[in-house]
């Protein structure tokens, strides 16, 4: 099914991109809402779509709708193997996501409208978890 409304739409935008960065060795993603099962010592990104606030871009009832939000994406990485290696992966999906970003499919506009943010590792038993936090805006009629 395809998306037809915007905040569908705009999810799908933010996802293909991320689908569009090409890792060397490739690594496996976890996708929102779709099933997922980590392989142990397999280092993997975590995609979280988060829609935030969405205002009239003026004061008119038929105003186009600004819509705004977050897209983390984890960098997952086994621990006890350090952190300069998570983080570096961390800084190449911010890196694809950079300032600037305009991401078009739908007939819809995605801006990233600041730096990617990249949280301080988060070391868990299984786990070192780097999030990445990309924030982004579009303006739809």
């Amino acid at each position: 099914m395809a998306a037809s409304r915007p905040e569908a739409q705009i999810a799908d935008a933010l996802i293909w991109h991320l689908s569009q960065l090409v890792l060397t060795p490739t690594r496996p993603i976890a996708w929102p809402g779709v099933p997922f099962s980590p392989t142990v010592d397999v280092p993997f990104l975590s995609a979280t779509h988060l829609p935030n606030t969405t205002g009239a871009t003026g004061l008119a009832f038929d105003a186009a709708r600004e819509f705004r939000g977050l897209f983390q994406v984890s960098v997952f990485w086994p621990p006890g193997k350090g952190i300069i290696e998570p983080l570096d992966l961390a800084g190449q999906v911010a890196g694809h996501f950079e300032r600037g970003t305009r991401i078009a499919r739908h007939g819809r506009m995605v801006e990233v409208n600041r730096p990617p943010e990249l949280a301080p590792p988060i070391e868990q038993p299984d786990w070192v978890q780097v999030p990445v936090t990309i924030r982004w805006r579009c303006v739809a009629p």
